[in-house]
């Protein structure tokens, strides 16, 4: 089991979900939230060690909200998904400050992967 705790960050209700019940069942703690405000209202209450960010959200985009939270919570693990690279390029997201981007659909193995910390860095 991992004592590790996840944050998922996505407008789609389907992705959180699936997202939620993969981690929960691979031993994470989970929570999800819908929007990049909800997120760092969440992350006030609790901090999270590794986050799944959507770079295509509503209000604050995914390569926007990256930053700020790694100005504020420097330790964190910043996983970018999306459904197309095209608008932000995988450099953009690394120098935004993403350890990883993973491209939708994601098997299950790569979201694993990334959350322990073994995908290609």
């Amino acid at each position: 089991m991992h004592s590790k705790n996840i944050l998922v960050v996505d407008d789609e209700p389907s992705i959180r979900s699936l997202y939620h019940i993969a981690f929960s069942h691979s031993g994470y703690e989970v929570r999800v939230a819908s929007s990049g405000e909800d997120a760092l209202e969440m992350l006030e209450e609790e901090y999270a060690e590794i986050i799944f960010l959507d770079l295509n959200l509503p209000g604050i985009k995914g390569d926007q909200l990256c930053p700020k939270i790694l100005e504020k919570w420097p330790g964190t693990r910043m996983i970018a998904i999306t459904g197309d690279l095209k608008p932000f390029g995988e450099l953009e997201c690394r120098e935004a400050g993403f350890h990883h981007v993973l491209t939708k659909p994601i098997q299950l193995i790569e979201l694993l992967d990334a959350a322990q910390g073994t995908p290609e860095e």
